[in-house]
């Protein structure tokens, strides 16, 4: 009965301020008011009782209730903050770290005196911890289960033998390497294009007259050059009849006959 006693007294006080009327009540709780003026928070009637609001607007406590912190908003959000951060960091480091050779090519032949990456004492890492280093194929042999081993000479002068296949991956191109890689990747795309061109402009101005193929692959080739089509095919073998027909020539009979 207190409890609903003092929440019908603020009630009333809330729609006196609201109101603009000041009383008598009004100096008894003139501590609070000013606390609350300093703490810009301003009391509301609302659906969910008698509320504290703040400037922007924002429901920030009941009334009878303490209010929450603005300082302790950001300390949480501050820690939220800390572990999002060590979250990421943990994150960034796994990436980095698991660098295990899944962007390289496993089917790679390797070769004596090819330089390759080793994974430095890979049965003695803590935890299977990958550490690769630069180095060269010294050796290739098998063992008796069939396993293919290999020596490793290290830049820095270190050795390991019988490395396993799965601890040794092709080293990284250089950046001339890769440029070199690169400029004969565009070279080969543009001599492709030239060829298709090619291809195409052939087959808009098909000849009328053909040489007689004196193979299969011969006339292959001669479709694919000029035909795109199975009419434009067939076009190609009435043409080489029509144009080397034994009426024309009597000598076309044995190169006819062979086609």
């Amino acid at each position: 009965k207190k409890r609903r006693r003092e929440m019908k007294d603020k009630k009333l006080k809330a729609k006196k301020k609201q109101r603009g009327e000041s009383g008598g009540d009004d100096l008894g709780d003139s501590d609070d008011d000013d606390d609350k003026k300093d703490d810009d928070h301003e009391v509301r009637f609302t659906a969910d009782g008698l509320v504290y609001i703040d400037k922007e607007g924002k429901v920030v406590g009941k009334v009878g209730e303490e209010v929450q912190d603005e300082g302790s908003d950001d300390e949480s959000d501050e820690h939220e903050s800390d572990e999002s951060d060590v979250e990421s960091e943990d994150g960034s480091d796994s990436v980095s770290g698991s660098d295990d050779g899944s962007d390289y090519d496993n089917d790679v032949d390797f070769t004596e005196g090819m330089k390759i990456q080793g994974n430095y004492h890979a049965s003695e890492q803590y935890q299977g911890k990958k550490n690769w280093y630069d180095g060269t194929i010294t050796s290739i042999r098998t063992d008796s289960a069939g396993n293919t081993l290999y020596d490793v000479t290290y830049h820095d002068g270190d050795f390991e033998e019988g490395m396993a296949g799965e601890n040794v991956r092709p080293a990284p191109l250089s950046k001339e390497e890769k440029d070199q890689q690169t400029t004969e990747e565009t070279e080969a795309a543009v001599a492709k294009k030239r060829k298709q061109k090619a291809k195409l402009r052939a087959k808009k101005t098909m000849p009328f007259v053909f040489e007689v193929p004196t193979t299969l692959d011969a006339l292959h080739d001669m479709i694919a050059m000029y035909a795109s089509t199975g009419a434009d095919a067939s076009l190609i073998i009435q043409r080489i009849h029509a144009t080397n027909s034994v009426r024309l020539n009597h000598k076309n009979k044995e190169k006819m006959q062979n086609f």
